[in-house]
């Protein structure tokens, strides 16, 4: 069988470089502006965009298993349930959430809202009904927990933190936009849909 003679293609002198601009992390825009300077470069732009693709290994994000001894961490977390007929009027109510990391032991609570008196008043009882306090408690950013100041530094509510020096545990909110800081209380959300009453 005839062989079909090898068609040089017009990336081949410019593969080393552009695997090496990759390495760098560099765009297939940048790297196509930077071929550009070239004369002897005449590739248009998508054909630098599909080497590029080609190249890249897009690592995927790795995280570690959390271990954790018994009592070290409780997560803390509100899942809307919807409204409800409450005392004769329509309510919108929340699933307050509170999970022991080691043994997966939850307390549940529902309620009408989500202020300071509300939440640590949620919290304490699930201390009664644990019959103890964790070392952490990890909650989501709600305000009744954590505030924000002008410049974008978060803050613990002082009540809040007052809450947490009389009861002996350290107050240790979860990163924005970071599920995997509490994914314990986050399963809550998967359950949403079955809990939602409207």
């Amino acid at each position: 069988m005839p062989r079909r003679a090898a068609v040089p293609r017009k990336l081949d002198p410019h593969l080393d470089a552009i695997e090496a601009k990759v390495g760098q992390g560099l765009s297939a825009t940048q790297i196509f502006q930077d071929l550009s300077s070239d004369s002897l470069f005449d590739a248009c732009y998508e054909t630098v965009k599909r080497a590029v693709r080609r190249l890249r290994r897009d690592e995927p994000e790795v995280y570690c298993r959390m271990t954790l001894v018994p009592g070290e961490v409780a997560q803390i977390d509100f899942g809307d349930i919807g409204v409800l007929e409450v005392d004769g009027a329509r309510r919108r109510v929340w699933l307050f959430a509170m999970t022991l990391c080691f043994s997966r032991h939850s307390y549940h609570e529902l309620v009408l809202d989500q202020t300071v008196p509300t939440f640590l008043g949620a919290i304490r009882r699930g201390f009664e009904h644990f019959g103890g306090v964790p070392a952490r408690l990890k909650p989501d950013n709600l305000k009744s927990a954590v505030l924000m100041n002008a410049i974008g530094e978060r803050h613990c509510q002082e009540d809040f933190f007052r809450f947490c020096q009389h009861y002996g545990c350290v107050p240790d909110a979860a990163r924005p936009t970071t599920p995997t800081d509490k994914g314990r209380t986050d399963r809550l959300s998967l359950r949403r849909n079955d809990l939602r009453l409207t």
